[in-house]
């Protein structure tokens, strides 16, 4: 039999690939392909577990593409002295290959663990930044030339003065305006908050001081700059996520709401995810619910210029096993309000696509294509029929309406199990050093392509086994990919959808669809008469939409979306311009019979149109051009509950069970739920055959079920606001239909009629040049690996011994066996053996490391050793030994190193020592 879940999920992924075989046929584009960043490693036989790519950054320019990431392979050739930990790579204009590229390196004695930023200026220089190995600051550099193949200079570093810098992000000022090809930076200082700088030049690369731009214990900030040149940046808070703005290039920050005397506005509060998911081999990974933040920069004449768009992931019910979700929140006032914050992976505003699991979905990126303003988002979903809720895939979320309505689909090629841990994490005997993951992914978009990039561990561990091999044989192995999508182009009609899906206004109720008198004012819909019926329709999109179909149905108020109880009025054919066009927003009039009064609709409702005093009206615009058809269906509610004095008396209405379409041919759990009201004002529904319709009961596929609704309302009540009751159906937990009945008219209280302004202009036409210079690459400073069988200069603990250097191999190997640390690579070529990872107490990692003035480090932690071999002359070998001692449970890959004491280093040598009989 069928499950529903896989039955809910056929529906899902049949309704997604029509509507991209739709968008596909009408842009003429080819689907995408997913093109492996870095170097393939999960076959290795040298890098042992140093075989992790994850958090992606990218910047792209009409020259090319400059992607970096954490990259744990430098382990392997470098030991405990690795140089660096961010890769980065360049690719030519498309993206197909990504080639060349080193390790960004910092001067001597500061190496780069990771954390990625690249953003590029105006005349096509990019930019790249990562932290310091003692997370005390950053490094930024800039690339030689504007043109392939790019290297970089040196770094120029920005200290800071505090102990821990996290996750440094960059935006920069592409406005031309007076600020233009400023760089801002924000990052996380331990817990003091949030911190921002900005460039005061960019040849030489210098900056200003920091700025305390949040209250303390916020983390996981990220910047973005406004087509004004306003600057923002968000960050999470505990439980809260907020926003500051810059409006004089970063000189000064502060709440956008001059209203509100906080230091920086409130967007949401929610409740967080848990901080660990699951993952490979029982282990967790650690998935922080960071916010990310993208401004529209559509020219002039868009109706959505200068939108700020927020999205997180966040437990949607505190409750139950969905622990994440999506959620996306925007400002349409320069951030000085905000939307209700909506999930778009399993609510309702995910018209297409939609999750009906209760699997995880997290990690999202944002960009908004500043042709369109069309917004993607693209997240880690585990909705594909995984009962353990670990199979994971990068999805796409797409809105062409500001946000609206999304388009959700699977985007990359393949899915996944996330594997915990850096480098060897989760693979010792010890257990999981690491719950790194990746923090962030990363999209951008410019005037003919979006660009993703991102980290998954499709690839498995094929390498053949022994030391220097990957383990366990068939682990996931974490890759980092590119791909992108052209600006979609074409006619892009809407009709808004009813407030539980764009949460504007009535929750069952939009203002596109409505009844007019003779002289074109709005009435309430009336049994026994015609109705004059109209529906708004829109076309969003670059070209012209003829002989559209707008599509009129009608029923009884059921719940359920079961579009088989609804009977059609009839078909309006209508064409629209491209946006800006003078007939971009057209009025369909349709006349609505409702005469009849002893209408079944053929026997499929359980009573006549007499009968009920609640009605739902479906409208549908259908046109092949179409680049994206969420937004093409809109329902409303017409109801007699208008004021305080008719308010009073019952309603009767039917509920549906699921359609077997969407839910599978088995049972619902349904729940009737009524919104709260304010006091003296009720609403008490009652369903035939069942007790407490809000404490649940069954419905069969199809089945239906009359109900009723008491609503009661006080005589002498007076507000500035409407008072609305939603009445809502839940199916297996999730909203379903309902009813939103107006219990009080207020006068004071005008709905407006759209958020979505009118375009004024057509902007995808508007976009000035790309004026990046074609200036050919300059040879820069690269990558040299250091000789083979060489110790490093800063290697402090050596030993000289008079064994030739392949019996020393040898004695270097049993020793490390012998003390059970592994080892995890041993490379007799390069004269190189790094061992595994042990965990370590507090009390323990104290006892190994030096700090002066000496404290006690904040957590546990673990350690690990190289050893290096060097020949001296035939019958000599050198042996050098150096740990790696870090503590656990900071927000970078390999946590923060420690100074080693000698401790663990002349332990080795001893145990080596005793090869020899010494």
């Amino acid at each position: 039999m069928v499950t529903r879940a896989l039955a809910r999920l056929l529906a899902v992924l049949v309704a997604v690939l029509v509507a991209v075989l739709v968008a596909v046929l009408l842009t003429g584009a080819a689907l995408g392909q997913d093109v492996q960043m870095n170097v393939p490693d999960h076959a290795t036989t040298s890098k042992g577990n140093n075989t992790t790519q994850s958090e992606t950054n990218h910047a792209v320019t009409a020259n090319g593409i400059i992607a970096a990431w954490n990259d744990s392979s430098l382990i392997a050739k470098e030991g405990t002295e690795a140089s660096s930990r961010l890769m980065w790579r360049w690719a030519k204009p498309g993206g197909n290959l990504f080639e060349g590229g080193e390790f960004l390196m910092f001067p001597d004695g500061l190496n780069c663990l990771g954390d990625p930023a690249v953003v590029a200026d105006s005349a096509g220089f990019f930019y790249i930044m990562g932290i310091n190995e003692d997370l005390a600051g950053a490094g930024i550099a800039r690339t030689t030339g504007t043109m392939w193949p790019y290297s970089f200079g040196a770094a120029h570093i920005i200290p800071t003065q505090s102990d821990t810098l996290d996750k440094p992000l960059m935006a920069i000022d592409r406005t031309g305006g007076q600020y233009n090809d400023r760089i801002h930076l924000t990052a996380t200082f331990g817990n003091d908050g949030i911190v921002a700088k900005n460039t005061t030049s960019l040849d030489p690369i210098q900056f200003s001081g920091w700025d305390n731009i949040s209250e303390a214990f916020a983390t996981g900030s990220m910047p973005a700059v406004a087509p004004n040149g306003d600057v923002y940046a968000v960050w999470q808070r505990g439980k809260k996520y907020e926003i500051a703005r810059s409006a004089n290039g970063g000189g000064t920050w502060s709440n956008p709401d001059p209203g509100d005397p906080a230091m920086a506005k409130l967007i949401a509060t929610v409740d967080p995810s848990p901080i660990k998911l699951k993952a490979f081999d029982d282990k967790d990974i650690r998935a922080n619910s960071f916010p990310q933040l993208a401004i529209d920069s559509t020219a002039a004449g868009s109706p959505t210029r200068g939108n700020l768009y927020v999205v997180y992931h966040a437990d949607p019910d505190a409750a139950g096993p969905d622990q994440a979700d999506v959620f996306f929140t925007r400002s349409i006032t320069d951030g000085k309000t905000w939307s209700k914050p909506r999930s778009i992976t399993s609510g309702l505003a995910a018209t297409i696509g939609r999750d009906l699991t209760t699997n995880d979905s997290f990690i999202p990126a944002i960009a908004v294509s500043p042709v369109n303003g069309h917004i993607y988002v693209s997240f880690w979903d585990r909705r594909e029929d995984d009962p353990a809720n670990m199979k994971t895939r990068l999805y796409r979320a797409l809105s062409t309406d500001a946000g609206q309505t999304w388009n959700v689909i699977p985007f990359a090629a393949k899915s996944f199990v996330p594997v915990a841990g850096f480098t060897v994490g989760g693979f010792t005997s010890d257990g999981d050093v690491s719950l790194y993951w990746s923090e962030y992914n990363w999209i951008t978009a410019d005037a003919s392509q979006i660009h993703f990039t991102w980290s998954d561990a499709r690839n498995l561990c094929e390498s053949p086994g022994g030391p220097g091999s990957c383990t366990p044989l068939g682990r996931p192995d974490p890759d980092v990919y590119y791909r992108d999508v052209p600006n979609l182009s074409g006619a892009d009609l809407f009709i808004k959808p009813w407030g539980a899906v764009t949460g504007e206004g009535p929750k069952w109720k939009t203002s596109y669809i409505y009844v007019v008198d003779a002289s074109e004012v709005k009435i309430d819909a009336v049994k026994g008469v015609i109705n004059h019926l109209r529906a708004r329709v829109r076309n969003l999109g670059t070209t012209a939409a003829n002989g559209v179909t707008v599509r009129f149905k009608y029923g009884p108020w059921f719940a359920g979306l079961n579009d088989a109880m609804m009977k059609q009025i009839g078909t309006k054919s209508v064409s629209l311009s491209a946006a800006g066009g003078a007939t971009d927003n057209v009025v369909a009039e349709i006349d609505w019979d409702l005469t009849d009064l002893t209408d079944t609709n053929g026997g499929k409702w359980p009573s006549p149109v007499s009968k009920y005093a609640h009605f739902c009206v479906k409208v549908s615009v259908e046109a092949a051009s179409d680049i994206n058809q969420s937004n093409n269906i809109a329902q409303t509610n017409f109801f007699n509950v208008d004021t305080a004095s008719t308010a009073n008396g019952p309603m009767d209405f039917i509920i549906a069970g699921p359609d077997p379409e969407d839910f599978g041919n088995e049972p619902a759990d349904a729940q009737v739920v009524v919104s709260a009201l304010p006091p003296r004002f009720g609403a008490q529904v009652t369903v035939e055959g069942v007790t407490a319709p809000a404490h649940g009961f069954r419905l069969e596929p199809n089945e239906l079920r009359q109900a009723t609704v008491h609503f009661t309302a006080p005589n002498d009540f007076q507000s500035d606001t409407d008072v609305i009751a939603d009445i809502t159906l839940l199916l297996d937990g999730s909203e379903n239909g309902g009813i939103s009945a107006r219990l009080y008219d207020s006068p004071l209280d005008n709905e407006p009629e759209d958020t979505l302004g009118a375009t004024t202009a057509p902007y995808w036409e508007m976009l000035p040049p790309d004026r990046t210079q074609q200036i050919r690459g300059e040879e820069g400073p690269k990558y040299e690996p250091p000789p083979m069988r060489t110790i490093p200069a800063k290697v402090r603990f050596r030993e000289t011994f008079a064994v030739p250097y392949d019996e020393t191999y040898r004695a270097v190997l049993d020793a490390l066996r012998g003390m059970e640390l592994g080892p995890e690579l041993a490379d007799e070529e390069r004269g190189l053996f790094n061992t595994t990872r042990r965990r370590a107490t507090q009390s323990e990692i104290a006892s190994l490391t030096t700090e002066e003035p000496r404290r006690e480090p904040e957590a546990d932690g673990y350690f690990w050793l190289s050893v290096w071999l060097q020949p001296r002359g035939e019958r000599e070998t050198e042996i050098g030994v150096s740990a790696w001692i870090g503590v656990l449970d900071v927000y970078v890959p390999d946590g923060r190193r420690l100074p080693s004491n000698g401790i663990l280093e002349k332990s080795v040598l001893a145990a080596i020592r005793g090869q020899f009989g010494q």
